[in-house]
């Protein structure tokens, strides 16, 4: 169903971090600091995820501060890397195919404009180097790089990059590893924000609550992320929402250990992650269907595009085809 398989370098973080915090007691400081203070700040933020992550700092990690027209092009770059414009005109055309995007919407387009309105600093797996922000305000920066600074942690660990990209996958399966990333960086994100309210990991709340609670400010903050279709809005929240519920019932279940388990031990489906009792034994590990070469009538039709949907991606076209009542 999605055809990312790197980490999405704070794309969304912005959004739910938003959320959390407008959640918690905590003031919100709108003044910026200067770009020495606001890498020394970091840098103690990353040293308190670790502690509440339970993963120490291997080597070090480089910080940089970047401006909205830098991020603006890495986020470009990312897509660029991702997919070639071949490979996104087949996977509009399928979207579109499916009844999940309206046949007029350009994707790659409108994926550009949303990691645009999204990306707020990122930790580039491949540089070893987190790149800030320099206009957010203190709290909300803190609270990006708590997130990325999981990400940090993930890949100094697990080897991110090869966690998602070395082995051949299913696209949901590729999802549902996405899920354990972003979930895991979620929590995270919540446990060091709430941390001063003197809440621990099994009073952390439901990220998707937040985020139906309030539509109305996301509407409002973030108007790229609201005019985009229903569908797509749902595949991009996935691997923070439904991921941060999965990595968290691992946390309640058997704390921080429990969450390295499962980068050793990863779900295979978006199934799993929807259902986490699927993923504990006895599991229910995906099947391969046949694909027939031909139709009903015997006659082959070219190839548009070949992937998997998976759970996920079959509630997508329900909720396409019958209304929000089938997801």
């Amino acid at each position: 169903m999605s055809r990312r398989r790197s980490p999405p370098g704070g794309f969304l973080a912005l959004l739910l971090a938003a959320l959390a915090i407008a959640a918690t007691p905590l003031p919100l400081p709108a003044q910026r600091e200067p770009p020495a203070a606001l890498i020394a700040a970091a840098r103690a933020v990353a040293r308190e995820v670790a502690g509440i992550r339970g993963l120490g700092w291997l080597g070090a990690v480089d910080f940089e501060v970047s401006d909205r027209a830098t991020i603006r092009r890495y986020a470009q770059g990312a897509l660029d890397r991702e997919m070639s414009l071949s490979d996104w005109r087949a996977y509009e055309a399928l979207l579109q195919h499916c009844g999940l995007i309206p046949d007029t919407l350009d994707l790659r387009e409108l994926v550009v404009g949303l990691y645009t309105e999204q990306v707020a600093g990122y930790y580039d797996p491949h540089e070893k180097t987190f790149y800030l922000a320099d206009w957010l305000p203190r709290l909300l920066q803190r609270a990006v790089v708590a997130h990325e600074a999981t990400h940090a942690l993930q890949d100094q660990h697990f080897d991110l990059v090869s966690w998602l990209e070395g082995r051949p996958a299913t696209e949901d399966e590729t999802l549902a590893r996405a899920a354990v990333v972003e979930g895991d960086a979620m929590a995270a994100m919540l446990a060091y924000l709430l941390a001063p309210a003197g809440i621990g990991p099994a009073e952390l709340p439901d990220v998707a609550g937040l985020l139906k609670s309030r539509s109305a400010q996301v509407a409002q903050a973030f108007p790229t992320f609201d005019r985009a279709p229903a569908a797509l809005q749902r595949l991009l929240l996935f691997p923070y929402v439904e991921g941060s519920g999965f990595v968290l019932a691992a946390l309640r279940e058997g704390g921080w250990e429990a969450v390295d388990r499962l980068y050793r031990d990863p779900p295979g489906s978006t199934e799993q992650i929807l259902h986490p009792e699927k993923y504990r034994a006895p599991r229910d590990d995906p099947r391969r269907p046949d694909t027939p070469a031909a139709d009903a009538t015997g006659a082959t039709r070219p190839l548009l595009a070949e992937g998997s949907w998976g759970e996920f991606g079959t509630r997508l076209i329900l909720s396409a085809a019958l209304g929000d009542s089938a997801g």
